[in-house]
């Protein structure tokens, strides 16, 4: 996830690198700079929404208020697919790179919950103690935990934030096992971004 989180990353800083170089190229000209600008966020955003409407409807929103149900037992159809995963990579830089008044932090939440749910199923498979349900609540909660130390930076704080948003009652053998994932994705992701270019 540290990984994937980095590339979004890459992706919006091009996308909005890509904007400023044409603004800079029509410096002289106001008007076209405005329409460049809104033009350019307009067809982000649209392309955005259209991939997420035809291809991934779950993929739609931050899917975090959609997480605190699944966590509670009520999972609803194609949220944590391998389809709504894809759909939500693309969709989501294309977004936020269009340069509109949001972040990537629940939606990443929301990848890595679906990254969290797919290694349980194939967990599930190969050892047989990971066919409880109590242990796909404890894989979502350690994916939020996950998705909130690649993108703050901080483990200690997305398990808090974890234990405090996702469930009920949180068991506390799980919070050894979501801050190390935490702690572990959030070490790759500050490693990935100090030794990058962008």
């Amino acid at each position: 996830m540290a990984i994937l989180s980095f590339g979004i990353d890459f992706c919006i800083h091009s996308l909005l690198n890509i904007r400023e170089t044409f603004l800079h190229l029509l410096e002289n000209f106001i008007f076209a700079q405005f329409l460049i600008w809104l033009f350019y966020a307009v067809i982000l955003v649209t392309t955005s929404a259209a991939i997420c409407h035809h291809f991934g409807p779950q993929a739609r929103g931050s899917g975090f208020p959609e997480i605190k149900i699944s966590i509670r037992g009520i999972f609803m159809k194609e949220f944590y697919t391998v389809r709504t995963f894809i759909t939500k990579i693309i969709a989501l830089p294309l977004f936020v790179g269009s340069g509109s008044p949001i972040g990537k932090e629940a939606p990443f939440v929301h990848l890595s919950s679906i990254m969290a749910h797919q290694l349980s199923k194939i967990s599930k498979r190969v050892i047989c103690v990971y066919s409880n349900e109590s242990r796909k609540s404890e894989m979502l909660a350690a994916g939020c935990a996950v998705g909130i130390a690649c993108t703050f930076g901080s483990p200690v704080g997305a398990v808090f934030y974890a234990m405090e948003a996702t469930n009920v009652y949180f068991e506390t053998y799980n919070v050894k096992r979501c801050l190390l994932a935490a702690t572990f994705s959030s070490t790759i992701y500050r490693v990935l971004i100090n030794f990058s270019k962008f």
